[in-house]
């Protein structure tokens, strides 16, 4: 199992949206001519689009993806300080506040595959307390993912991903308060507002087992991708 690390972001005040994009793009750069950089497998910017979509927020202007090799090159990646302070004061002059104030480490599962597409919605779940993160898990990869897979719309959903969060590597917990986040593709916006509408009429399966969400439109914008040898 190969960590990914995914956060969702506000833009430093200073920025417009615009310029947001530009400068994380220059963040990105930055992280990527690190020497532990040769920890990392793929790297993605989703950009925030505002798609009016009723129930989607604009609220937020990025989620950033990145891969792990493994979970001893996520190891190796954070044991790696040299480049720590460059980063962090870098992280300063693109964002509203540190990255790990809004992120989390997950396992990956993908649970269909049949092509990306332009629009691309994310949903942060978070589980309600009344159950365990381990039978929110089950229910959700299962009962929950079931419902999605045979629904009406879901010949439109090119591509989905669960991404359940994994412990957290310090005392104080993880910034994103997640337990998992949920990646749709589909080829047009009027497909993604189709669906939207269909996975929103769950409520009859998640009413017990989540909180709270937060959903976003993205473009997904690959910045590294090199598979393993």
């Amino acid at each position: 199992m190969a960590p990914k690390l995914i956060y969702l972001a506000k833009r430093n005040p200073a920025l417009t949206r615009e310029g947001f994009t530009a400068r994380w793009r220059q963040h990105g750069s930055l992280g990527m001519s690190m020497p532990r950089w040769v920890n990392i497998r793929r790297y993605a910017h989703c950009d925030v689009q505002q798609l009016r979509i009723d129930g989607v927020s604009e609220d937020y202007d990025g989620v950033g993806l990145i891969w792990h090799r493994s979970p001893e090159a996520r190891m190796r990646h954070r044991a790696d300080n040299s480049s720590q302070g460059q980063m962090v004061e870098d992280e300063a002059h693109t964002f509203a506040e540190p990255v790990y104030n809004f992120c989390l480490l997950a396992e990956e599962s993908v649970l269909r595959s049949e092509g990306v597409g332009p629009v691309k919605l994310i949903r942060f779940v978070e589980r309600s307390k009344a159950i365990t993160a381990e039978a929110f898990a089950r229910a959700w990869k299962g009962q929950y993912a079931s419902a999605l897979l045979q629904g009406t719309t879901s010949g439109d959903m090119l591509r989905y991903v669960q991404n359940h969060v994994l412990p957290p590597e310090l005392p104080r917990g993880w910034g994103l308060r997640s337990d998992c986040v949920d990646e749709f593709w589909f080829e047009s916006r009027d497909k993604a507002a189709a669906a939207f509408g269909v996975i929103n009429a769950q409520s009859h399966i998640e009413g017990r087992l989540v909180s709270q969400s937060i959903w976003v439109a993205t473009n997904e914008v690959i910045l590294h991708d090199r598979p393993q040898p």
